[in-house]
């Protein structure tokens, strides 16, 4: 029939409609994972004091004194009290330079997971190679490929490059907290807060765009 689309064209048009829901499902979902890592984070503030409310309480240390010489429970210190005890603000250089290695941090994850998909993309390429090579039937469609081989190295890749990331993301609040103290956690877990959050969205756009 004159004007009638080709086979092959239709096929595109539905694999474009397909690839466009995909990619509208996955930034939905990366949205949501943003957002909820962004309130995790904070979290992890308010879990920070009360792990030296229990540690300070452990220690006898039953009260603290503010600044302005006022005295508090510890056990009834609020969030802004405990800052304050501790001088958690920005005239502090600790909290300053845990700021920046929170910060770094972020950036440093993000480069590691960027190598870490080139590499296994790299295996991934070698073994689909390798298979062409070795079971010329699959080319011709006489041969199905080894699937599983192929889902085996991501997964073994995704596991194997996580390791580091893992220990830095335990090591590196622990090793703040014993060289700078509770105002260095305290730059660090807001550090790491702001600026994952806003390269989390930047990442998540320009990779959508």
């Amino acid at each position: 029939m004159q004007g009638a689309m080709p086979r092959w064209q239709g096929s595109g048009l539905r694999f474009d409609a397909l690839a466009s829901l995909g990619n509208t499902t996955a930034a939905t979902g990366k949205g949501f994972a943003i957002g909820s890592a962004a309130l995790t984070a904070l979290a992890l503030l308010a879990s920070y004091v009360e792990e030296l409310k229990i540690v300070m309480l452990h220690h006898h240390q039953d009260s603290i004194v503010l600044r302005s010489g006022e005295v508090i429970s510890t056990a009834l210190a609020s969030l802004p009290q405990f800052m304050d005890y501790f001088q958690v603000n920005l005239m502090n250089p600790k909290v300053i330079l845990g700021m920046f290695l929170g910060s770094m941090m972020a950036f440093l994850f993000c480069g590691l997971t960027i190598n870490a998909v080139g590499r296994a993309a790299g295996r991934m390429v070698e073994e689909v190679r390798r298979q062409f090579r070795e079971i010329p039937g699959i080319l011709r469609g006489e041969d199905k490929p080894d699937y599983a081989r192929c889902v085996a190295i991501s997964t073994a890749g995704a596991q194997r490059e996580m390791v580091l990331p893992s220990v830095i993301a335990v090591a590196a609040p622990i090793a703040v907290g014993i060289i700078y103290g509770v105002p260095g956690t305290f730059g660090l877990l807001g550090g790491g807060l702001s600026t994952g959050f806003v390269l989390a969205v930047f990442m998540a756009n320009s990779g959508g765009a």
